[in-house]
This record gives C-alpha cells, structure tokens and sequence, in this order.
C-alpha cells in the first residue's frame, strides 16, 4: 500500500451487468477521481455474451481516452 493512498470499494451483483456497471461508476466517479483500477471478477471473457462485451469494452474506452490505464485479471486469465 502506498501511504497517503486513497483506496475506494465498488460492489456490484455477480452479473455482466454489475461488472460493467462497477466499471462504469468507477470510471466516472468525480468525487475520488481512481488513477488505479484493479479488478478482480468471475469467469473469463470466453464465457460472456458479445453483447456484454461490447458494452464492456466501451465503459473501458471512456478510461483509455482520458490517458488512464487498468489491469483486470478474470479467473486465472490476464486482460489488459
């Protein structure tokens, strides 16, 4: 931990919707501003709808634009 860190906790349901909607609250949380996200959630990718992750990949995209990066690691595989 770094001192002087700021750590926030986002809950969702275990759904695709409650990940992207975590994803999407953190994203545009004004008040604390994360320069970090870390994710840590269910199954992989593999197993989504392409539907879901679509609208994931654009709740990610609104983040890479602003010059931010993330780590998300599902299951035992890495995305980033």
């Amino acid at each position: 931990m770094v001192s002087g860190a700021n750590i926030v906790v986002y809950f969702a349901p275990n759904t695709d919707q409650g990940h992207i909607d975590a994803i999407s609250t953190a994203v545009h949380d004004p008040a604390s501003k994360p320069g970090v996200i870390s994710i840590s959630w269910g199954a992989p990718e593999s197993r989504w709808a392409q539907q879901s992750m679509t609208a994931l990949d654009q709740a990610w995209s609104v983040r890479g634009s602003a010059g931010h990066h993330h780590h998300r690691r599902r299951g035992r595989e890495r995305l980033d």
